[in-house]
C-alpha cells in the first residue's frame, strides 16, 4: 500500500531533526516500508515523502522516530493504474 507522508518542524526543531537524520544514518526505515522518494522546501522545514508499507503497523514503525519532533500526516494514495480501476469501478 502507497502513503504520503507529510512531516513539517517547527523551527525550533530543526537542528534537533537534523542530529536525528545523521543518528539514524538516514531515516530508519524499517525493512517492512520501502522509501519511493523524498522531497522537502527549500527552507528544510517541511517535506513529503512517498512510501510502500504492507500495513499501517509498519507505517507506525517507521514513523515513531519522529513523532516527538514533527507534525506528520500520513494519507493512503494510489498510483495511476490505481486510480484508473478506481474510476473503472474495478475495485
Amino acid at each position: 500500500m502507497l502513503f504520503m507522508v507529510h512531516y513539517e518542524i517547527e523551527p525550533h526543531n530543526r537542528d534537533n531533526s537534523y542530529a536525528r537524520v545523521l543518528a539514524l544514518g538516514g531515516d530508519g526505515t524499517p525493512p517492512e516500508v520501502k522509501v519511493i522518494g523524498t522531497y522537502s522546501s527549500v527552507t528544510q522545514l517541511e517535506g513529503w515523502v512517498v512510501v510502500e508499507a504492507s500495513d499501517s503497523l509498519a507505517l507506525g514503525k517507521y514513523m515513531r522516530h519522529w513523532t516527538n519532533l514533527n507534525v506528520n500526516r500520513m494519507i493512503p494514495i494510489v498510483d495511476a493504474d490505481g486510480q484508473r480501476a478506481i474510476m473503472e469501478g474495478v475495485v
